[in-house]
């Protein structure tokens, strides 16, 4: 718990420092670290409103396009059940998701 109040603190203050910087927050597919966890759902409520802790999160999934799975899961996590540790709705317009391009 006090980690987490630390990261909130911190994030507050870049932003009274420089209002401008973006603060991005990387998560897997399946929120697993708390602090992720925790600084998502304190950046938007469960209808979408920011804060204005967190500007944007990014899925993490780097298998093909699977990232996009799950998009839903962030954007409507009051839909989720239970056992989903998320409950912001983070807006479309905030997720970001990550790809790889296969080689050859």
């Amino acid at each position: 718990m006090l980690q987490q109040l630390l990261v909130f603190l911190s994030k507050r203050r870049l932003h009274e420092l420089n209002p401008d910087m973006i603060v991005f927050v990387p998560t897997f597919g399946y929120p697993q670290i708390a602090g992720q966890i925790a600084m998502i759902n304190a950046g938007w409520d469960s209808s979408g409103q920011s804060s204005g802790l967190v500007d944007s999160i990014g899925i993490m999934v780097y298998s093909g396009t699977e990232s996009l799975d799950w998009v839903d899961e962030y954007t409507e996590s009051g839909q989720q059940g239970a056992d989903w540790p998320i409950t912001a709705d983070v807006p479309e317009s905030a997720v970001l998701v990550g790809c790889k391009v296969p080689s050859h």
